[in-house]
């Protein structure tokens, strides 16, 4: 059995872990078990992270998805469960709100399909549990130079689906700019942890990326339908979808843009949204 699945186009390549290897560490209780691309490769240069020695969903690697707001999570009882849409149903450790810090225990994990579909691949993942179900289909493609990823949620279950969903962009921490440059909306707020500004100016907003000297620095942007592009050294992405938050996480090893999107969906409602990445 293979561990990863491969496309390779354009002078692209792209890693992605196998599903049906459930006993890799990176199936963690984090991110999404669907379509976890490991490496991104263009030209022979490596784009994303690497593994480290010992893995942990908060070292950055690879380029994983989450639906970081689980469901059910508030109503369930310590060891209860509780569904976290891509993993499966978790059990929940312990009485107090929810983080994506807690590794809470799979005990029902979400069977993941991997299908070959022109230019790439498709992951599929079907599950119900207490009341909550959901297909959720990902897609991966490579063609014309770019890389997309396009998301399609459907809720098929009797509860309604509140979540939000972001992905992780965990790029090598070796670019020369000087500056991270994002768009954001001009009356937006930012804060880091130190400082709050309401204002961005003009609307475009400069990271000082060589500047960045300790772990875990964290930017984020509160806005609602925000045009999304993201620009780096090199890589540029667009999203059809406005962000309702960005996240920007730094640490000494990668740095990472993070388009947040809020999802509620009634009985049958469906959801989708993709990016293209050009590198």
């Amino acid at each position: 059995m293979e561990k990863y699945l491969k496309i390779e186009a354009d002078g692209i390549s792209v890693e992605i872990l196998n599903p049906a290897n459930t006993c890799d560490e990176h199936f963690s209780t984090r991110f999404s078990h669907a379509g976890y691309i490991t490496k991104i490769e263009v030209n022979g240069e490596e784009k994303v992270s690497r593994a480290v020695e010992e893995f942990h969903p908060f070292h950055g690697e690879g380029f994983p998805d989450e639906f970081e707001k689980p469901l059910g999570y508030n109503e369930a009882k310590t060891n209860e469960l509780f569904v976290k849409i891509g993993v499966g149903a978790e059990k929940k450790r312990e009485e107090k709100p929810y983080t994506n810090w807690d590794m809470h225990e799979v005990v029902s994990p979400a069977e993941t399909v991997a299908k070959r579909i022109e230019n790439g691949y498709a992951f599929i993942q079907n599950f119900v549990y207490n009341g909550y179900g959901y297909y959720y289909e990902k897609k991966i493609t490579v063609e014309n130079g770019k890389i997309k990823i396009s998301h399609f949620l459907k809720n098929t279950g009797l509860k309604n689906i509140d979540t939000l969903w972001y992905s992780h962009a965990f790029l090598r921490y070796d670019l020369k700019a000087e500056y991270l440059t994002l768009t954001v909306p001009e009356d937006c707020e930012i804060f880091n942890g130190e400082e709050n500004i309401t204002s961005c100016g003009n609307g475009v907003y400069e990271i000082p990326i060589n500047e960045i000297t300790k772990k875990g620095v964290c930017y984020n942007w509160n806005a609602e339908k925000t045009e999304n592009i993201q620009k780096l050294e090199k890589y540029v992405a667009k999203g059809d979808y406005g962000y309702n938050e960005l996240q920007v996480y730094m640490n000494d090893r990668i740095i990472s843009v993070e388009p947040k999107l809020k999802i509620y969906l009634k009985r049958n409602v469906v959801k989708e949204w993709a990016t293209e990445y050009e590198f």
